[in-house]
This record gives structure tokens, C-alpha cells and sequence, in this order.
């Protein structure tokens, strides 16, 4: 009987070869299913309308696709969990080379799927005509006019993973579940690494992610990994085969109902995911997982999988999953229309043409991978095992070319989640910010006489003739970020912009990373830098073509020169300083966080050796932002035809149903506001009240005289101080309710234009941005913000509680008080900037979306300080050494 299991002792497993001729056979499952489902439907319960019974019954088992790759998701998550323990020190390692150890098949698999269209560009379009009721499953497949060659490389290197599905290949849908339920299989054994429970803790996890959020698909890998536990602890050897026999059944019997089976056989009082047929719901992911406990207990099941022809099935399982699907939608296709030829030769042909071109595929592409693969993982052990120790936290350094050389990696992982967008996102203000400014072109004399501008631009009037007065421009909007922005997409198409974004956060986060936490940036800043980019809003933030991802740099910046102060040279306080600048200048609300930030953490009892002058430095960027942005308002005046225009954000949240509308109504007419005119129409939503909405009662205030417009804006804070006079305590109660739901409010769906509004903002903007914008994953699949809100709900939760431990813990932070300083100013920048938006505009979650990345990455920095004694020392034992093949 095997060893208990431990950690750092792991046993040696062997690996059991059965399994590898049952992904084989699985494999031989989906092909003759995709052949029935494209020629003879109506032996496909998912294409069916009314099958034969044999369709419903367990022999059905032997040609459910559906079911069969239930089956390689399990037997994934018993590999992915044994290559994941024996490798559970180098998360950032496990995971580029999982992603690449997917992806360079897959694109090969899409080169040639688009070979086959290019050969057979409507054959499955001329085989559908064919049929009185074609199959849906031919129109899964793109026909002429084809995407471009650019379009197919996309596709196999990202768009098959980031939204589930291919138009040249129509099996890649399920590379996203066998790349995100490896990762986060990788992430559970990395997390065990810290203590054996949180294994299984963090297991739980995935496991109720899945069932609240995800698909049950990705329960599969939890089950799969839960055998592996079981096999490695030596529980499944105490089981008697008639377990075996009984799981096996039992497999076979629920997994093989296709579509429409409970319909067909009134079980439809079942819940959904509990029906059989549901190939979706949770009984696929039952059954695959008691026919891989089966074939593990019974030892004439393994002896049967482990014959030639099936190991020879399984060593190129994962090729013929990718390559059978093109040969059907193009060769087999053609030939049904145009020479007919009997069925029974032509399907044998199929089968021994795909078998021949999967081992080809398999000799070529996957595994050239594998040992590619290996040679990666036997340079970065070398690598390890040559690194120099670290650096002590406050030591200075002047960093060279491997400091600089991360910072440009850990730029372009940021830049991550803008590729995998196709390129910029786009806010209401973004319209704005991408103009030409007005007032530095009136500085070169480049704009002498600025025309009306027309609707569609924010912050403009619709176009008057000049004799009907000056032209009304809202402030807010900086000059200085409009220069970049503008420059950018005129010279690249914005990429230059999100370069720069990421940049701006690289660069402070890195400084960060070795003047305070004491660790040069390497490959492990660099993956957790793309994590954030793409499990947080930070992504995103950094390609909307707007100057929100800058109030989180500026928080790196304060808390680099505020705890790492003596450790940093001149040149980079005066290069912190500059961003600091260039930040605050972008936005009011960042030149607030800027003054306030140092001030609260000045008020605080934390080491006050250097805060002094990093907050003094602070302060004056701030006052030379104040300088840049009044000598924007001169240059934007200077013509004399311009009048700008703050919008009243404190008004609107104040009659937003808050203590505004009570005073109002309270004191009116008597204390002479200019809202008092208004009262009738009060209360209003806050966006409604600044920007007009569909209603007239709503437009009250951007269709008023432009004399009514400036005194509104002009009496915001007159009108502040006379509700807080009138009920301190309602005001206070509503300030923090509005700090706490600005808090709480981070969903990234609010972060771009919708759609029904794309066609007015971006009418006076080239062709290519819009269909840019709306071809964007982001906006075109809808579940991606969901995952992406839900992934930073948990990463932020995590983060947290990370940071509590650390807090309670005498020894987590003993003799880090640097560390302690900055980890302080990042929360606090968190908590401030809701203070400062949710009371002083209104909360929003774009508003906090782009800085509560902030709360990870504090995380992150604490558990770099740690020499965690799961992750360092010693020589991990073995387990199951099992090949990093697909679908294992």
C-alpha cells in the first residue's frame, strides 16, 4: 500500500499506461460522432429531432462526442494534478508552458483547417444544400468569403482560447476548459506548497467557482484531481473491482443520453443539471469520472487499454481531436457533391486518412513540443540553480539592462489583455481625449479659428453660429493627456497610448518590487503582472483610451517614493516625479489622491524617516500640476470665444434622491439657487442631470441658457455648503453610504461604450476603430466581463485575506517597515479614491474598477518578502510521471 502522501516527500507513482488508451479511444468516440453528426444527423440526439431509440440507449456511449470529451477533462485534471504537484514551486513557469504547449498545435491544427478552405472553400456550404434538413453542425464552420491569413493566426494562437470557439476549427471550444482548468489546477498545487490543507481548500474553491459561475465542464478537472489524490494516497487500492465494475456501468449508462433525452423519457421534473441528455449539466462530468475509476479498479479494462493499437490511439489522441474535423467540412464534404462515390469505401478512407495524418501531425507539431517543452524546463532549471541571491530591501541599486529588460517583458504582459482585445477600448470621454487640443494648437499657431464643433463630442455644444454667443467647452478634460492620446492614434492606431499605459504601471511597480520589497523583477513579476492584466480590470484600464489607469500609477508612485525613499537613486524620484505629475494633471480626482494620500499616511503612526520629503516631493508635482492645468485654461480661453465650464458632479449627486432635494425643497425659492427653478424636477439621476437624458424633464440642465448652465456650476459648492449646514448628520450618512457603494461598486462592464451607443460617438472616427471596437471579445461575448468581474471579486477577497495573515502574524512583516509603508498607501489609495468619487461625483464601477487591482498587487508584494518553507529547499519528491499530453 502506498505511503500517505506529504508534500515534500511526495511517493513515486507510476504511470498508468491504461489511461492513455482510453484518451485514445475516446478520441475514435468524437470522430465518429462529428462523421454521423454532419452526414447522418438523426443518429445524433444533439442534432436530432426525433431519433432512433437505439439513440437512447447505453450503447449510444460509443458515438457521443459530447460525453467523450468529459472524458479527456477528467483525465486531464488526474495529469494536469500530478504534473502540477511535482512541479507546484514554479506557477509562472507551469503556466506559459501550458499555454504553449496547447498552443503551438492548435495553430498548426487552424494553418491547416485553413489550407483545407482554402482547397474547399463552400463544400460545406454545397453539402447542407444537399439536404432537406441539413445539419446544424455545418454551419459551425466559416465558408466563403474566408477571413484573412492574420484572422486564422489570431484564432490558434488567442481566439480559440479567449472565447471558446473557432470558425475554421470547430473543436477548439474546448481548449479554453483544458487551459483554464490546467491553470487553475496549477494554482491549487502552488497554493499547497504553502500548507497541504489549502490544497484541498482551494480545490473546494474551484469546484464552487465552477458550479456558481463557470461551466460544470470544469468540474471534471476537480474530479480528475480527486481521483489522482485518492490513487497517490493508496485509498483506490482498498476498493474491490466489483466497485469497478459497477462505476464502469454506471459510467456508460449516464453518459450515454444525448440531447432531448429527458424531454424524450419525461424526466424533464429533473433539475436541469441533473438531467441525462444535458451535456452541459453535471451528469457528463459523473459519468466521465466512474469510467476513469472503473478503468482504474479493473485490471482487464487497463490490460484491454493497454494494447498496442490503443497506446498507438493515445500517443496521437490529441492530433487526430485536432485534425479529423477539416478533413469532414472540406474533402469528405466535396466528395458528397460532386462524386458520390458509395459511403461505406469513402467512410473507411476518412477514418485511415485521418489516423494517417493525425500520427504526421503528432511526429511534427506535438511532440516536437513536448521535447521543446523539456528543454525549456531543463534551461530554467539551470537558470534557478545559477541566479544570484536577491537583494535586502532598501539596499540601492542602479539597476541595468535586467532591470529595464522586466520592465519592457512586464510591459508587454500588461499589453496581454489589449492583444487579446484586437486592440484600444473606448469610454465617452475617450471621443473627447482623441481630438486634436485646442489650446496647445492655439499655443503653435497651428488652429487660429476653431469651428463649431457638432454632437457626438462631449463637452461640446451642438453646432450654433457664432453671433449666437460664445462656444461652451466643459472642463476637466487635460490638454496634456489629450496631446499623447491624439498623437497616439494618429501615429498607431492608439497602440502607442496602451504601450505607454502599461509603461506607467511597469515601471513604479518594479521600483516598487526591488527598492522596497527587496526582489529584482524576474519572470515571476513578470507572470504576475499579466495575471493582474488579465484576471483584474487593470487590463483593460491600461487599453481604454482614457486617463483612468493613471490614479492607480499614481499610487505606485506614492507608495515607491514614500517607502523606498532612501533606497532610490535621483534619477528615478525625479523620473517618479514626473509621472506623479503627468497623473495629476490627467484628471481632477487624481490631483485629490495625490494631495490626500500623504497626508493620511503622514496622520498615520507608521516610520515617518523619510515620509517627509517623499510627501513634500509629492506636493510639489501636485502644485506644478495646478500650474500646467491653469495655464491649459489660458491657452483655452486665449481666443476669447470659449467658455469653459465645470461640470456640477456635487450638485448632481446631491439631488441624486440624496440631502440636496430635502434642503431644496426645504429652502427654496427662498435661498435664491438657480436650482431652486428646477425643483419640479428633482430628484434625478445623477448622469441624467449632467449629460440630459431622453426625457425633457431630464435635459433641464444641458438645454438650459448658457447664463443658467454657469451659475449651476458656479453655485455647486455654495449649494454643498448650505445642505451640510441644513443636516450634518443626513449629509454624513449619506457620504459614507456613498464611499461604501463606490467601495464595493468595481464591475468592468461599465469601463466601455455599449454598443447602441457606438454609432454617435464614433461617427467623426476612421472606419477601422469601430469595427475594431465592436469585433472586441470584450464587448462580443458577454461572459468575459462576467469572468472577469467574478475574477476580480475573488483575487481581491484573496488578496485581503493574504494581507490579514500577514497582519496577524508577528513574523510576516518583522523588519519589513518599508514594506509596510507602501502596502499602507495602496490600500489607502483604494479606500480614498472611492471617498473622493463616490461622494464627490457619484459611485460608479468604472470609478473603482481601475484601481482595485491595487489590493493583489499589495498582496503579491508581502508574499514575495516570504521564504514560504513549501517553496524553498529540499528536493521534491516524484509522483506519476505522466506526459504533459492534451486531454490527460
Amino acid at each position: 500500500m502506498p505511503t500517505p502522501y506529504a508534500m515534500t516527500q511526495a511517493p513515486v507513482a507510476g504511470r498508468i499506461a491504461g489511461f492513455d488508451g482510453l484518451r485514445g479511444f475516446a478520441a475514435c468516440i468524437v470522430v465518429v460522432f462529428h462523421y454521423l453528426a454532419m452526414l447522418h444527423p438523426q443518429w445524433v440526439a444533439d442534432y436530432a429531432t426525433a431519433p432512433p431509440l437505439l439513440v437512447d440507449t447505453p450503447l449510444a456511449v460509443f458515438w457521443n462526442g459530447p460525453f467523450a470529451v468529459a472524458v479527456f477533462f477528467v483525465l486531464s485534471g488526474f495529469v494536469m494534478a500530478a504534473a502540477a504537484e511535482r512541479r507546484h514551486r514554479h506557477l509562472i513557469e507551469n503556466l506559459l508552458i501550458r499555454y504553449l504547449r496547447l498552443a503551438v498545435p492548435v495553430l498548426a491544427s487552424v494553418m491547416l483547417a485553413y489550407l483545407w478552405l482554402s482547397l474547399f472553400p463552400t463544400a460545406a456550404r454545397e453539402l447542407a444544400a444537399t439536404f432537406d434538413a441539413p445539419s446544424l453542425w455545418l454551419s459551425y464552420t466559416v465558408q466563403a468569403p474566408l477571413p484573412g491569413l492574420f484572422d486564422a493566426l489570431h484564432d490558434g494562437l488567442l481566439g480559440s482560447f479567449i472565447t471558446g470557439s473557432s470558425a475554421f476549427n470547430n473543436v477548439l471550444w474546448a481548449m479554453q476548459i483544458e487551459l483554464v482548468g490546467s491553470a487553475f489546477l496549477f494554482g491549487v498545487y502552488w497554493l499547497g506548497g504553502f500548507r497541504g490543507w489549502l490544497r484541498f481548500v482551494a480545490l473546494a474553491g474551484f469546484a464552487a467557482l465552477a458550479l456558481l459561475a463557470m461551466r460544470d465542464a470544469y468540474l471534471c478537472f476537480v474530479t480528475g484531481a480527486l481521483i489522482y489524490e485518492a490513487h497517490k494516497a493508496g485509498l483506490l487500492a482498498r476498493l474491490s473491482p466489483a466497485i469497478g465494475v459497477a462505476a464502469l456501468l454506471g459510467g456508460m449508462v449516464l453518459g450515454a443520453p444525448g440531447q432531448g433525452f429527458a424531454e424524450r423519457w419525461g424526466l424533464e421534473f429533473l433539475p436541469q443539471r441533473l438531467q441525462p441528455g444535458n451535456v452541459w449539466g453535471l451528469m457528463p462530468v459523473v459519468a466521465a469520472s466512474l469510467i476513469l475509476l472503473g478503468v482504474y479498479l479493473l485490471a482487464t479494462a487497463r490490460r484491454f487499454f493497454e494494447t498496442a493499437p490503443l497506446q498507438w490511439l493515445g500517443r496521437i489522441s490529441f492530433a487526430l481531436y485536432l485534425v479529423h474535423v477539416p478533413l469532414l467540412y472540406s474533402l469528405v464534404a466535396w466528395q458528397h457533391v460532386h462524386l458520390t462515390l458509395p459511403e461505406l469505401p469513402v467512410m473507411l478512407a476518412y477514418l485511415a486518412l485521418a489516423l494517417g495524418l493525425a500520427h504526421i501531425f503528432t511526429l511534427l507539431f506535438d511532440e516536437p513540443t513536448l521535447r521543446a517543452i523539456a528543454r525549456i524546463r531543463k534551461r530554467t532549471a539551470a537558470l534557478r540553480a545559477s541566479a544570484p541571491s536577491l537583494p535586502a530591501a532598501g539596499i540601492r541599486s542602479n539597476g541595468g539592462r535586467s532591470f529595464w529588460g522586466f520592465v519592457v517583458l512586464a510591459t508587454g504582459a500588461l499589453m496581454l489583455s489589449a492583444l487579446m482585445n484586437g486592440g484600444a477600448a473606448l469610454y465617452y470621454d475617450s471621443v473627447v481625449y482623441l481630438h486634436p487640443p485646442e489650446g496647445f494648437l492655439r499655443l503653435i499657431g497651428l488652429l487660429p479659428e476653431i469651428p463649431q464643433t457638432g454632437a457626438g463630442v462631449e463637452g461640446a455644444l451642438p453646432a450654433t453660429p457664432a453671433a449666437e454667443g460664445p462656444r461652451l467647452v466643459h472642463s476637466g478634460r487635460s490638454m496634456f493627456y489629450q496631446i499623447v492620446a491624439a498623437g497616439a492614434l494618429e501615429f498607431g492606431r492608439l497602440w502607442p497610448l496602451i504601450a505607454l499605459h502599461a509603461a506607467l504601471v511597469a515601471y513604479p511597480a518594479a521600483l516598487l518590487m526591488q527598492r522596497v520589497v527587496g526582489h529584482a523583477p524576474r519572470w515571476g513579476f513578470v507572470l504576475g503582472m499579466a495575471a493582474l492584466g488579465l484576471l483584474t480590470p487593470l487590463g483593460l484600464s491600461i487599453s481604454v483610451a482614457m486617463p483612468d489607469i493613471l490614479v492607480g500609477v499614481l499610487a505606485l508612485v506614492i507608495a515607491a517614493l514614500m517607502a523606498g525613499w532612501s533606497a532610490l537613486s535621483w534619477a528615478e524620484r525625479t523620473a517618479l516625479f514626473m509621472i506623479a505629475v503627468f497623473a495629476m494633471v490627467s484628471h481632477a480626482s487624481h490631483l485629490l489622491l495625490g494631495l490626500a494620500l500623504p497626508l493620511v499616511l503622514l496622520a498615520l503612526p507608521l516610520p515617518k524617516a523619510a515620509l517627509l520629503r517623499s510627501a513634500a516631493l509629492i506636493w510639489l508635482a501636485a502644485f506644478a500640476a495646478v500650474g500646467l492645468e491653469s495655464a491649459q485654461k489660458t491657452l483655452q480661453q486665449r481666443s476669447g470665444d470659449v467658455v469653459l465650464l465645470t461640470r456640477p458632479h456635487l450638485t448632481a449627486h446631491m439631488v441624486d434622491h440624496g440631502p440636496g432635494v430635502d434642503y431644496l425643497r426645504a429652502a427654496c425659492p427662498e435661498a435664491g439657487f438657480e436650482m431652486c427653478n428646477h425643483l419640479d424636477h428633482l430628484p434625478v439621476e445623477w448622469r441624467e442631470f449632467l449629460f440630459g437624458g431622453r426625457t425633457p424633464e431630464t435635459r433641464f440642465l444641458v438645454d438650459a441658457p448658457l447664463a443658467a448652465q454657469i451659475a449651476i456650476s458656479k453655485e455647486q459648492f455654495a449649494l454643498t455648503a448650505a445642505i451640510i449646514a441644513h443636516d450634518p448628520v443626513a449629509v454624513m450618512d449619506f457620504a459614507a453610504r456613498a464611499a461604501l457603494r463606490q467601495l464595493l461598486r468595481f464591475d468592468p462592464a461599465g469601463v466601455q461604450i455599449p454598443s447602441d451607443d457606438l454609432p454617435d460617438w464614433l461617427e467623426a472616427h476612421p472606419g477601422w476603430m469601430t469595427a475594431q471596437v465592436e469585433a472586441a471579445p470584450l464587448r462580443s461575448t458577454g461572459s468575459l466581463l462576467g469572468a472577469l468581474h467574478a475574477s476580480t471579486a475573488a483575487l481581491a477577497l484573496l488578496g485581503l485575506a493574504a494581507l490579514g495573515w500577514a497582519w496577524r502574524c508577528p513574523k510576516a512583516l518583522r523588519g519589513q517597515e518599508t514594506l509596510l509603508v507602501a502596502v499602507t498607501a495602496l490600500l489607502l489609495a483604494v479606500l480614498i479614491n472611492a471617498a473622493i468619487c463616490g461622494i464627490l461625483a457619484s459611485p460608479y464601477d468604472r470609478f473603482q474598477a481601475r484601481i482595485i487591482w491595487l489590493i493583489p498587487l499589495a498582496a503579491l508584494a508581502v508574499l514575495a518578502t516570504r521564504r514560504w518553507p513549501g517553496l524553498a529547499g529540499g528536493t521534491p519528491g516524484r509522483v506519476a510521471e505522466l506526459p504533459e499530453r492534451n486531454f490527460q
